[in-house]
């Protein structure tokens, strides 16, 4: 399974968090990288298969406020001490708390947006301030989820973004 990293498909509050964490990780010389940004209902599908707990769109990652990090070494790279490594971690921590994101209890090395839930989202209560481009990929992804329950789409406005919600009717309210 391909990760996504692009952070354009990101909530634009999480996507500015998020990147001016990598930002300060980078200038610290902090290993910790971002390694999986918005998560599909595809790939949500196949770790719920693979025993995560979570089904599509029962997951923050579907809805572009979660992402994951991990500590990323250069091929040739000495391992880290365990010592350093925490070190690492507590800093990344520490930097996340600093710009306003949620550690997930389950997952340290996850974070998300602060105040939301699955339960919420899918109702489609979503998070004021979201922009097209995450608008448009959450569109994108709703309305072709043939399986139930998943969100209704968002809106710009009183409209959808797109037609494309008119293929489907049924997405909860």
């Amino acid at each position: 399974m391909t990760l996504n990293t692009l952070l354009n498909n990101l909530h634009p509050i999480m996507r500015e968090k998020v990147q001016g964490l990598i930002t300060h990780l980078e200038q610290k010389n902090n290993p910790i990288q971002l390694i999986e940004g918005y998560r599909t209902p595809v790939q949500q599908q196949e770790l719920h298969t693979q025993g995560a707990a979570e089904k599509p769109w029962l997951s923050v990652f579907q809805y572009g406020l979660a992402c994951k990090f991990g500590v990323v070494l250069p091929q040739q790279g000495t391992p880290l001490e365990s010592s350093e490594l925490d070190n690492y971690w507590a800093q990344f921590h520490k930097f996340a708390k600093a710009a306003g994101l949620e550690i997930m209890d389950s997952e340290p090395s996850q974070l998300q947006f602060p105040g939301v839930s699955a339960e919420a989202l899918i109702k489609g209560q979503y998070p004021a301030g979201g922009d097209e481009s995450w608008q448009s990929n959450l569109e994108l992804h709703i309305t072709y989820w043939n399986e139930y329950p998943k969100p209704p789409v968002p809106m710009l406005g009183n409209t959808p973004i797109s037609h494309l919600n008119e293929r489907d009717e049924k997405s909860t309210q």
